[in-house]
């Protein structure tokens, strides 16, 4: 899955006895997550293996919904600046081709 490409030392480690210094190794190194992001991924991560199955579900899903919020931020906020990037472009493209007329 390319949404989970951050878990690629996961599928690298021969031993997976230390579980969260894989998971902070691979929540560290992916670039794409912004910092409140990655505070959020290495907090789940943290909690993961530490309570039973049903503590467990229910972290889960309280992050589902953090990264449910992040995801429609993120979704606004693409949509805003592609948009404006769009016009940028299309305005820079005409400016070039009057200067070259």
């Amino acid at each position: 899955m390319k949404s989970l490409v951050f878990l690629k030392n996961f599928t690298d480690a021969e031993c997976y006895s230390d579980f969260h210094g894989l998971w902070r190794k691979s929540i560290g190194g992916f670039p794409y997550y912004k910092s409140r992001e990655k505070e959020k991924m290495l907090q789940l991560g943290s909690f993961l293996g530490t309570t039973d199955v049903t503590g467990q579900t229910e972290m889960i899903n309280l992050y589902i919904s953090y990264f449910s919020e992040y995801r429609s931020k993120a979704k606004e906020e693409y949509e805003s600046r592609g948009k404006m990037y769009s016009l940028l472009g299309l305005f820079t493209g005409a400016a070039v081709y009057i200067l070259l007329i």
